[in-house]
């Protein structure tokens, strides 16, 4: 077999720049265009899950008006993939040799997957299209501007190459009345040629035209969002919560306020900054209105100043954004495999999506804070891997069950997705990954080569 470091091989692999993008042309990357097309999802069901009443032990009966008055139905699910840096494990369009990998196994929790990396433009791996696809998840790729260096990048953007954007004493000679198509219709070229569904855009550099670039930067976000909705069925475009429209500087808000409401206005939604506060979710939605939903409460599961900490206490934040009604944006949940350790990944990721216990097990609908004992009871059977790492009695990874915080899964508050259609359902019980590649039962593969979430059966 030929080794993956071959560079003839192909390679998934991001644009550096806006004059990259100006460079790129369709047809010239095979084996990076995603072969599985988004799958329809049913509308949520309303299942006849028991939800309790908050501040009650009285369970609801099942046909009660009020079984399902709780409102988790509505609360969208973005999973923004952040993974040592992009393009590690998931190069690879045709598989690696790798002896572990990342992989999510929870899509029936997610509605879209954000490819996530600090490049300028972040085109997904063709194996995380597909497998979002495949479970009727939308897959976005990234735009980012950061840092001084993305200053003059973030103009080139909105208003078009071959641009003079400064005179020699430094003075702004852009005509901020008008912006550039040419990006965002690049940008769309992009998606339709790779089959992803869109685009997350996050500038982190100023808008050093202030007040004017902002509108300028406006009027660039609702035509883009136009071409992805007339090009791409289904297709996405969200606003990640950083520059202001009033000065053009980087100043997140951690909430929707009147400085990015105008972004979020020309998006389909607006990821918000992690660092909030528990009032900031309500105000969010007041100023929100009929687009709540629209309005995705960032929260870092490395749980960098994020509210309730991340990691295992993601339900803490959970439990805020589903009372005020936003919906969620998961930053990082790789963090069940970069941090606790990757032997114990498939565990740990299972603890954190659904308990140990598995989706349902636990007390739905329940403010978490209220009922410790009834939380712990979803560790009871297995240890609980310590963030930390280490315990009083020098098992890395472990802790004593008597030490088990509280704890619930994601699951506890967002209900799962209906698969299939209403009247098919399928399953080929393919994980994503293994040391084998079968096609109709004949083995295509040698030497332990791992298949990284393609359509193959594995083993």
């Amino acid at each position: 077999m030929v080794s993956i470091q071959d560079t003839t091989i192909p390679r998934s692999k991001p644009l550096k720049s806006f004059k990259d993008l100006l460079a790129w042309q369709p047809g010239q990357d095979e084996y990076n265009v995603a072969h599985t097309p988004l799958h329809p999802r049913p509308e949520l069901l309303r299942r006849g899950v028991r939800y309790h009443r908050h501040g009650s032990d009285k369970p609801v009966p099942e046909t009660s008006p009020e079984t399902h008055d709780s409102g988790l139905e509505g609360c969208k699910v973005i999973v923004c993939h952040d993974m040592a840096g992009g393009y590690a494990e998931d190069v690879w369009p045709q598989g690696n040799d790798y002896n572990t990998i990342y992989s999510i196994q929870y899509w029936n929790y997610i509605d879209t997957f954000i490819y996530f990396s600090h490049y300028r433009i972040t085109i997904p791996p063709p194996v995380w299209t597909n497998a979002a696809h495949k479970n009727g998840v939308r897959c976005l790729g990234t735009i980012i501007t950061e840092w001084l260096e993305g200053v003059l990048e973030t103009d080139e953007m909105v208003s078009g190459p071959g641009q003079e954007f400064v005179n020699e004493d430094g003075d702004d000679v852009v005509d901020r009345r008008w912006f550039s198509r040419t990006y965002a219709d690049k940008l769309v070229d992009m998606a339709v040629y790779y089959k992803f569904d869109g685009w997350f855009i996050n500038i982190e550099s100023i808008l050093r035209g202030g007040a004017k670039q902002a509108n300028q930067t406006i009027a660039f976000l609702a035509y883009l969002r136009a071409q992805i909705h007339a090009r791409i069925p289904g297709g996405e475009l969200v606003w990640y919560d950083s520059v202001v429209s009033s000065t053009g500087e980087v100043n997140w808000q951690d909430r929707l306020t009147p400085e990015n409401y105008q972004f979020f206005e020309q998006s389909d939604g607006i990821f918000t900054n992690y660092t909030w506060k528990e009032q900031f979710v309500g105000e969010s939605v007041a100023l929100a209105g009929p687009r709540n939903r629209d309005v995705y409460t960032g929260i870092d599961i490395w749980g960098r100043n994020t509210f309730g900490g991340g990691g295992f206490s993601t339900y803490r934040a959970l439990e805020v954004i589903q009372r005020e009604k936003t919906s969620c944006a998961l930053f990082a949940p790789a963090w069940t495999y970069e941090s606790l350790g990757k032997e114990k990944f498939m565990r740990n990721d299972r603890r954190f999506w659904i308990g140990s216990l598995g989706a349902g097990k636990h007390f739905e609908g329940r403010p978490p804070s209220s009922s410790p004992d009834q939380a712990s009871r979803l560790l009871s059977g297995e240890q609980w891997a310590n963030p930390a790492g280490g315990n009083k009695d020098g098992k890395d990874g472990e802790v004593d069950r008597k030490q088990q915080p509280e704890f619930l899964p994601v699951s506890a508050y967002i209900p799962a997705r209906p698969s299939g259609t209403s009247s098919w359902f399928y399953s080929n019980f393919d994980r994503g990954f293994g040391t084998g590649f079968w096609v109709n039962g004949k083995s295509l593969t040698s030497h332990g080569r791992i298949c990284h979430i393609s359509p193959c059966r594995h083993r």
